[in-house]
């Protein structure tokens, strides 16, 4: 579970005041215990209220103030967002949270939401529970569940995309991977032709099994992806094969797979045609035209934080 640590303001804080150095280095300390434990996800200091603004909505009404906001009884001073087992846990790591003498520290702990808690999980297993005996059912659960796993983990700090292979699997949510992992069970134990959610959900298992990349059992991605292209064919699914083909294979054989689907009208504005492909290239040392690919797919991307990623991949390739 995650859990927002909410510290709040004294009047050291709303003052402006920077912690003694010593409270500055055992933070640091606190800090780095928390991430070596795989606990925080994302922490920030607040400036105080005196340099914040505050919008009131009623309606078509908006009012805008400017701080401080001194009728409020409890302002913020700053936050973690940890990834715990339980509230008892973080309660505990809270207790470990350096304090000054004399000065008081009061910590607030609320669970953040989590993607089981909205809609398309909680439909997707009540779909699993009125038809219990539909491998299909199972199987998007298991989908849903392994893909919001590693929700936490796809973006850097400044919205910027980590690869799959690149992200920090210890922001994946283990508790919805098991829940995945368990309903892909079900799933495979009905014994019937496995359809396209569960062949992806296979798919993605095979991501959330594997504790580092490295183990990441490339083989057999391909071959559940030649089985996807089976039953649901298509251009995405054929490019995706073809990722697997490379990594399982090499680079070559991913690459004589892209270059079939470069005509493929449906992939034509598609960024990730010449993402892939320019990998490809870059990893078979043909850095001249992996910096074209790159560049092309970074004209094609439809953020800036894409784009961006992209045009460093370009750069890359100098």
């Amino acid at each position: 579970m995650r859990v927002m640590v909410i510290i709040k303001a004294n009047a050291q804080s709303e003052a402006g005041e920077m912690p003694a150095d010593d409270i500055f280095e055992r933070m640091g300390n606190y800090n780095e215990a928390l991430v070596n434990a795989g606990v925080m996800l994302s922490g920030e200091g607040i400036k105080e209220s005196s340099k914040g603004k505050r919008l009131r909505l009623d309606g078509d009404r908006v009012s805008v103030t400017d701080g401080p906001f001194a009728e409020t009884k409890e302002l913020v001073a700053g936050f973690w967002i940890w990834d715990v087992k339980s509230m008892d846990e973080a309660v505990e790591w809270a207790k470990r949270c350096p304090t000054s003498a004399g000065q008081e520290t009061n910590l607030e702990l609320r669970p953040v939401f989590e993607m089981d808690d909205f809609g398309a999980l909680r439909l997707g297993r009540v779909l699993a529970e009125l038809v219990p005996d539909e491998a299909e059912t199972h199987g998007l659960v298991a989908l849903m569940a392994i893909q919001a796993s590693r929700m936490g983990a796809r973006t850097g700090r400044n919205g910027e995309p980590i690869l799959l292979l690149d992200q920090n699997r210890a922001r994946w949510d283990h508790t919805l991977i098991r829940h995945g992992l368990a309903a892909l069970a079900k799933a495979e134990r009905l014994g019937q032709e496995l359809g396209p959610y569960t062949l992806q959900a296979a798919i993605a298992a095979c991501h959330a099994r594997a504790r580092v990349a490295e183990d990441t059992d490339w083989g057999r991605i391909a071959a559940l992806y030649d089985a996807l292209a089976q039953v649901q064919p298509s251009p995405v699914v054929e490019l995706n094969r073809a990722v697997a083909v490379s990594m399982a294979f090499g680079p070559a054989a991913g690459l004589a797979l892209v270059d079939g689907l470069l005509e493929e009208p449906a992939l034509r504005s598609y960024h990730l045609l010449p993402s892939v492909r320019g990998d490809f290239l870059m990893k078979l040392d043909r850095r001249a035209e992996a910096r074209s690919e790159f560049r092309r797919a970074a004209r094609l991307a439809r953020n800036a934080q894409e784009r961006a990623f992209l045009e460093r991949r370009a750069q890359e390739a100098e």
